[in-house]
């Protein structure tokens, strides 16, 4: 049985600036989920993308924080719940529990994001969308590589 995945249209993230006022906003909600003001940057500029350095040990929050025009789970997730998803990748860095780059550890950040006590049930609504997109995309990959 497959679980049909909310929407239909892939889309990708946010391209333009954060206002002032939203990166105020991060910083408190980056806070308010036990991160460490230390450890994230923001980036207003246009096209600017959230990441991990790990050469540094922080996150660099940009435009792609906010949703994008698509319907699909990651096009759409709010920007809370982009932010507690890059803040579950910095602890998993931190704890040398991340899997190589790809959808498997996306969807474990997702769901480990899941687990903040401060997240609005909605906001671990979109995590989970997020994470099983990405569940399909691993198992389809994996496809791909037993057909080669």
């Amino acid at each position: 049985m497959r679980v049909p995945i909310r929407g239909l249209f892939p889309g990708k993230r946010a391209y333009e600036p954060i206002p002032e006022e939203q990166a105020e906003k991060i910083k408190a909600w980056w806070h308010e989920l036990g991160g460490d003001p230390e450890r994230l940057v923001i980036d207003c500029s246009s096209g600017s993308r959230c990441r991990l350095d790990e050469a540094e040990g922080v996150i660099y929050v940009g435009a792609d924080i906010n949703p994008g025009e698509g319907t699909d789970p990651n096009s759409s997730m709010r920007w809370r719940a982009a932010l507690a998803h890059e803040l579950r990748h910095l602890q998993r860095f931190d704890t040398g529990c991340q899997e190589e780059p790809g959808p498997l550890d996306e969807a474990l950040t997702d769901l480990e994001a899941c687990a903040y006590p401060q997240l609005p049930p909605a906001i671990r609504d979109e995590l989970a969308a997020d994470a099983l997109q990405r569940l399909y995309q691993y198992i389809n990959e994996m496809k791909q590589r037993e057909k080669e």
